[in-house]
């Protein structure tokens, strides 16, 4: 048995047009796509800090990602990686930690990548456009889970700056007796 690579962003023809008809049957439940996903975001209770609307804007835009990938765009424009960096940055400001964040959405990348399954298994693709989609979805989510890290990260370290340079003027004002003392409030 000899194992051939995949053709993830050139596939043959026939397989573009059955991701490209998963993605057509994906679009049109992309409201159902979004209530699987938030249910799944219940079971994370450090996320009770993070506002519905928001969980169902991401959770949307994680569909739309998904069909927009299963459709041969797998690269994220780059205002949807500013999003995503956003969020990650938005979730370390609310206090969700970073282990919270990725695994809630490995969580939901994980409910729609059943959802692609079922959908490519109902629509009776073959197995290579399965295999693709597949590749695509994780590529996609590797790709979002960076951005997301990017942004959490980024959010850390402007908190590190600011803690320092507050030790810092207390330091100097101590050191340099301009400390206001209790009584001098």
């Amino acid at each position: 048995m000899t194992l051939t690579m995949l053709a993830v962003d050139a596939p043959d023809p026939g397989v573009a047009a059955e991701l490209a008809t998963v993605a057509d049957g994906l679009e049109r439940s992309a409201e159902q796509l979004v209530t699987r996903q938030l249910a799944r975001y219940a079971e994370f209770p450090l996320y009770e800090v993070v506002a519905q609307e928001d969980l169902r804007r991401s959770g949307l835009r994680n569909v739309c990602r998904i069909i927009s990938s299963l459709r041969g765009s797998d690269r994220l424009p780059a205002e949807v990686t500013e999003d995503e960096t956003e969020t990650g940055r938005q979730r370390a400001l609310q206090g969700v930690p970073a282990e919270s964040m990725t695994s809630l959405f490995r969580t939901a990348y994980g409910e729609l990548r059943d959802a692609f399954v079922e959908a490519a298994v109902e629509a009776r693709c073959g197995s290579e456009a399965i295999l693709i989609g597949t590749q695509r979805l994780w590529r996609l989510a590797d790709q979002q889970t960076s951005a997301l890290l990017t942004g959490y990260h980024q959010a850390e370290l402007a908190r590190a700056r600011a803690d320092e340079s507050r030790r810092a003027a207390f330091l100097t004002a101590l050191l340099s007796g301009t400390l206001p003392m209790d009584g001098d409030r």
